[in-house]
């Protein structure tokens, strides 16, 4: 089964764009750092929750997805989306948005640094992107391949499939930032107590072994 048609039948048995603890993170960094009213594109924009937020926020924001079913729903939301290929490219012009929005997207994709090079050219000079990312180094899974376990294979025991290409720390997150042009401003971490409902925000860097998700504001080097 195609990735798409796996999508498509998950927006069909439900699923949408849920606004968690990892988004009102980025809603923060974005509500620091935007001026009114400009253009935002949200890479994966998904069923189109979050881009219908933003456009609640009198901004400008286009949507792009690979699922033609979340395509649609998007649309119903009043999100102007487009069905995209990130793989094969963002198809609009140089010097478009202010905003590339790319939540649980750079993990889902074949060539990563492609697509962050794609972000930086339909960005204007000083843009910004926002994006989570997963942090799979935490102690969870370190503990688990040392102890000889795939860090698949919990994932795959309870979806029977595993859609992220790229096993990311925060070097190579920063090394692919830098190799396409962006700037790290603000990182912040979502926090999962193993064996516990905590979770929580931080930017402490002493916490990154508890972290799940690396949650990114980059700008466009000037």
């Amino acid at each position: 089964m195609k990735p798409e048609e796996r999508e498509d039948n998950l927006y069909r048995n439900g699923k949408r764009c849920q606004i968690s603890l990892e988004e009102e993170a980025l809603f923060e960094l974005f509500d620091n750092n935007s001026s009114a009213g400009s253009k935002v594109l949200d890479v994966g924009c998904g069923s189109g929750e979050i881009a219908h937020v933003i456009n609640e926020k009198g901004h400008l924001v286009s949507g792009i997805d690979f699922s033609p079913i979340a395509v649609e729903l998007a649309r119903k939301q009043g999100v102007d989306s487009q069905l995209v290929d990130l793989d094969s490219g963002i198809p609009f012009d140089d010097n478009t948005f202010e905003t590339v929005w790319a939540g649980d997207v750079i993990e889902h994709v074949f060539d990563p640094i492609f697509v962050l090079k794609e972000i930086k050219r339909v960005l204007v000079p000083g843009g910004q992107m926002l994006c989570t990312v997963p942090y799979d180094l935490n102690l969870a899974t370190r503990l688990r391949i040392f102890f000889g376990h795939s860090y698949q294979e919990n994932v795959y025991r309870e979806y029977g499939q595993y859609k992220h290409h790229t096993f990311f720390s925060m070097p190579l997150m920063k090394y692919m930032l830098n190799e396409a042009g962006f700037e790290p401003q603000n990182i912040k971490y979502l926090i999962k107590i193993p064996k516990t409902r905590i979770q929580y925000i931080t930017e402490s860097r002493a916490m990154i072994y508890f972290a799940n998700t690396m949650i990114i504001r980059a700008t466009v080097h000037k």
